[in-house]
């Protein structure tokens, strides 16, 4: 057994236990030598056990003590960062994610806790687990700080935009200043039925962008989202910090990877946006060299566009069908 689980199972169980929610303490050990790092749910209360037997994501295995999430889980590059940020770095982490093959969403958020003096290379962190349906896409924005409210403010003026092009053009502007950032905010919207996608920027839209977007991988653009469902597999963010994040993509879509290269894209956060279990779209922050570079926080990005992504999601596909509607007509 490792040491300092001992000592913490007694005092994390009875915590655990104290919570209402789903909920779970994980662990986050540093493997010597290497950047890789072993992620472990070490306890977990009566509920989080119940929605382990039940969720359609779960492998449906009995619950074992100190024993690797992906046990009962898909591994996700999302859900490590969110356990690493807030077990190793203490900074609180929050989630919202659509349940596979259901129509319940999944509220997750990861709680940085104290280590006992013995861990001295093990972290932990608590992982709360809310699972309910969704009314509105603006549900998924907790309002518990002055970030969220402001974004509310910002998904709520799409709603008066006569356009699904000016909706997204005015929230990608509102975002890129409320970031202060250099980078770049991009939505795309697939319509599987037509075929068709279009990209969204600060500028708008251009077919002219479109094109030259799919010639820089050698295919047209709907094609190219085609490839990113495939590239996004089973996880819900694609997240590019160093060259070996990069490398590891490289495998599966050389085209796209080498493309990001050529446009000197160091840093990216890549989401899909997700509608009535549909895939309509990706939303995405990119970083290039600038003199500010240093300066620049691609976790926030990343945070931005995940707590916008479902209204931005709800304004693409209702665009999506209104042109079918037209061309019906």
């Amino acid at each position: 057994m490792p040491r300092g689980y001992e000592r913490s199972n007694m005092n994390y169980q009875k915590f655990v236990d104290s919570i209402c929610e789903s909920a779970c303490i994980l662990s986050v050990k540093m493997l010597p030598d290497s950047d890789a790092k072993e992620i472990n749910i070490v306890t977990c209360n009566s509920a989080f056990e119940e929605l382990l037997r039940t969720s359609p994501e779960s492998s449906k295995e009995s619950f074992v003590q100190n024993t690797s999430y992906d046990r009962y889980f898909q591994r996700s590059s999302s859900i490590d960062d969110m356990t690493i940020q807030a077990a190793i770095l203490k900074i609180p982490a929050h989630k919202f994610t659509a349940m596979e093959d259901s129509d319940v969403w999944a509220n997750l958020t990861w709680i940085p806790l104290t280590e006992d003096e013995e861990s001295e290379d093990i972290f932990y962190c608590c992982l709360v687990v809310d699972i309910s349906e969704i009314a509105d896409p603006k549900d998924s924005i907790d309002t518990s700080n002055g970030l969220s409210n402001t974004l509310l403010e910002i998904c709520g003026k799409m709603n008066y935009s006569t356009n699904m092009i000016d909706a997204v053009k005015g929230l990608l502007s509102d975002i890129t200043n409320l970031c202060n950032t250099e980078g770049r905010f991009c939505v795309m919207s697939m319509d599987k039925v037509n075929k068709k996608a279009l990209i969204v920027t600060v500028e708008g839209q251009s077919d002219v962008i479109d094109a030259s977007f799919g010639q820089s991988m050698g295919k047209d653009l709907y094609k190219v989202a085609e490839d990113w469902i495939r590239d996004f597999g089973d996880d819900d963010c694609i997240l590019v910090k160093t060259p070996a994040d990069l490398e590891k993509y490289k495998e599966l879509d050389p085209a796209w990877v080498d493309s990001l290269i050529n446009f000197s894209v160091e840093k990216l956060a890549m989401m899909p946006l997700i509608s009535q279990k549909e895939i309509v779209g990706f939303i995405w922050a990119s970083l290039y060299p600038t003199p500010n570079f240093e300066k620049e926080d691609i976790n926030l990005m990343k945070n931005i566009i995940e707590k916008v992504r479902f209204a931005v999601a709800n304004i693409v596909a209702n665009y999506q069908v209104t042109y079918k509607k037209e061309n019906l007509e």
